[in-house]
């Protein structure tokens, strides 16, 4: 399997404060409790924005309630002080007016190789792949320029405990990120961003070459 076209160049996990009127600091997160995601790439993203704050995460103070459902019930029931996970999760404890949306990490760590798509050499090579990255292409296009409520209405099946107006928010902080930006060719430099984190959260013991693991859109070669 080799990576093919960029999703996301940004990290999309926000952080929401549980008191409406807090004047937020990264360093805030050593009163009241971190509720976090745990693990791989999120755990690893949340570190590195950490550190760039001048934070260690193994120092802030966390409360693990395990899944994302698990999670928003504590933090409703009044455990924690910070929430982190991704839209439209924390947009929709504002929304029932549990929190504040005050912080992302997308936007601490910059542009970076997040999320891509992955398939196998032989079936890149295939019309079939063509077809598909023609069609991704204009998809990732609309998120860009179609308005958060329009996208919201149409991703709404998907998210059943989530408002309309939650959804639509979490979508124009997105664009406002600029998370869908760029060529589907994933750049070699965010690619090497993507490394960097991934060696400071310890998920990786050495570095994997860029020829390695990407190539081009299928429809660019």
């Amino acid at each position: 399997m080799v990576s093919f076209a960029q999703v996301n160049q940004r990290d999309g996990f926000f952080i929401a404060a549980r008191d409406p009127k807090v004047q937020f600091e990264w360093s805030d997160f050593v009163n009241g409790g971190l509720m976090f995601v745990r693990g791989g790439q999120p755990q690893a993203m949340l570190r590195y924005a950490l550190h760039l704050r001048g934070i260690d995460l193994d120092q802030v103070p966390s409360i693990n309630r395990g899944s994302t459902k698990d999670m928003l019930t504590a933090f409703r029931a009044g455990e924690g002080a910070w929430f982190h996970e991704q839209g439209p999760y924390p947009q929709q404890l504002e929304h029932e007016g549990h929190a504040r949306v005050v912080a992302s990490v997308g936007e601490v760590i910059g542009p970076i190789s997040f999320s891509t798509l992955a398939a196998k050499r032989e079936w890149l090579d295939t019309p079939e792949a063509g077809r598909f990255m023609r069609a991704y292409r204009a998809a990732r296009a609309w998120t860009n320029t179609a308005s958060p409520q329009e996208i919201a209405a149409a991703e709404r099946p998907f998210f059943p405990d989530i408002e309309e107006a939650a959804l639509a928010r979490a979508i124009a902080a997105y664009q406002a990120l600029g998370t869908w930006g760029g060529d589907v060719a994933i750049p070699i430099a965010l690619y090497e961003k993507a490394l960097t984190v991934f060696s400071h959260a310890k998920l990786i013991t050495k570095p994997y070459s860029y020829d390695r693991v990407v190539v081009r859109p299928p429809d660019a070669r």
